[in-house]
């Protein structure tokens, strides 16, 4: 059965910042690229929902989503966009001192996140209003020590304590092709808007140099080493957007009964399934062992394990810079005692070159059947 009190939770939020309780779009098709929504989260497997008012979520969540011009979908090579894209709930950024909800994957790819959502600006009749100004700009988040492009990312506000791979998490509006047109007056704390040593030096995130004053890592500051524990092995680093607040829905019971998972899921290394997942709720112990074991989602490009990651059961069509994003218990010294036995059409649990080739998300290397990415692709993909 799906997980009654995430679809509420869930459904109300997605209500609120749709701004639109009738929802218009609800009978789409979501495999329909004129739905009205990203063609990533139009991929979402609806066939594999059991329940028809996931379908429901699915479209309100997503149909309200703005296309924005963008050079680059998920920003400048040179700059690209952090975070699992194509995830399925709800996110809840901080605004003006108020909590407001965003979709789940916001900042993972180029788009006008704020048209229609920000509050008392970006709605009809608002000022700017939507579809116009700095409600209108697309931007992503990126992380600040891989950002080589003229204009300078800048600190969060929507998600204070979020960290990526232990680094304050940073936009920008120029990896997507935008001018920054919000920062100057509505992110007042942001470094760059701090004019002195005194007040830059203030916030903790900042760092003053050469008479000006920027993030800590903009700055000059990416050096440190991470927390293998927390951040995944320095060969095979978790991808995701730490401690953002927030729900969204996993297929974890691979049966298409929804599950809610904080926001962060798999964002680092932790036993994001104990309490979570049905196997592993409940007070009798002991649970299931996998419960006990920490994994993260990681970018099967940038991984070098012995035991290489999986593509993922839980949201089979997440994202990360276009890339199919995959998980590793590996990576966060955990053993995977899960996907044997319960994932399975998890591409490593296909015995022969047919069953593997059978799975589009598959590729047989001649001896084994891996996800396409670790067995070959990875070289070739080009997603800007």
């Amino acid at each position: 059965m799906p997980n009654i009190h995430g679809i509420a939770l869930i459904l109300f939020l997605s209500r609120v910042y749709a701004q639109d309780t009738s929802l218009p779009n609800a009978q789409c098709d979501l495999k329909d690229p004129q739905c009205g929504h990203h063609v990533d989260n139009a991929n979402f497997d609806v066939d594999q929902l059991a329940d028809p008012a996931l379908a429901l979520l699915q479209t309100s969540v997503q149909a309200k989503r703005h296309s924005a011009t963008s050079t680059y979908y998920f920003g400048n090579p040179d700059c690209p966009c952090i975070g699992l894209d194509a995830v399925f709930g709800t996110a809840v950024a901080k605004i003006s001192s108020s909590m407001h909800p965003y979709p789940a994957d916001i900042g993972a790819h180029c788009t006008a996140w704020d048209n229609d959502r920000y509050p008392s600006y970006c709605g009809l009749g608002e000022t700017p209003g939507k579809d116009n100004g700095w409600c209108a700009d697309a931007w992503c988040y990126v992380d600040p020590c891989n950002c080589n492009i003229p204009s300078t990312p800048v600190t969060s506000s929507y998600f204070p304590s979020a960290k990526y791979l232990g680094k304050t998490l940073y936009y920008s509006y120029g990896t997507c092709g935008a001018t920054d047109q919000w920062t100057a007056t509505e992110h007042a704390n942001a470094c760059v808007n701090q004019n002195t040593s005194a007040t830059c030096t203030a916030n903790t995130d900042c760092a003053w140099a050469g008479g000006k004053c920027g993030g800590k890592e903009v700055m000059g500051q990416c050096g440190g080493n991470l927390d293998a524990s927390t951040w995944g092995a320095s060969g095979c680093r978790c991808i995701g957007v730490n401690d953002k607040p927030g729900a969204v829905l996993m297929n974890a019971d691979g049966q298409g009964g929804m599950v809610t998972y904080p926001a962060d899921a798999g964002a680092s290394c932790q036993a994001w399934d104990m309490n979570t997942a049905p196997s592993c709720s409940g007070s009798a112990e002991p649970k299931a062992a996998w419960c006990y074991q920490s994994w993260c989602y990681v970018d099967p490009c940038s991984c070098n394990q012995t035991s290489p990651p999986k593509t993922s059961s839980y949201l089979p069509n997440v994202k990360y810079q276009g890339k199919q994003a995959y998980y590793s218990y590996e990576t966060c010294s955990g053993q995977d005692l899960w996907t044997a036995s319960n994932h399975g059409t998890a591409c490593v649990n296909q015995m022969s070159e047919t069953d593997c080739v059978a799975n589009s998300k598959c590729g047989w290397t001649g001896t084994e059947c891996l996800g396409k990415e670790v067995a070959a692709e990875c070289a070739n993909l080009t997603h800007y």
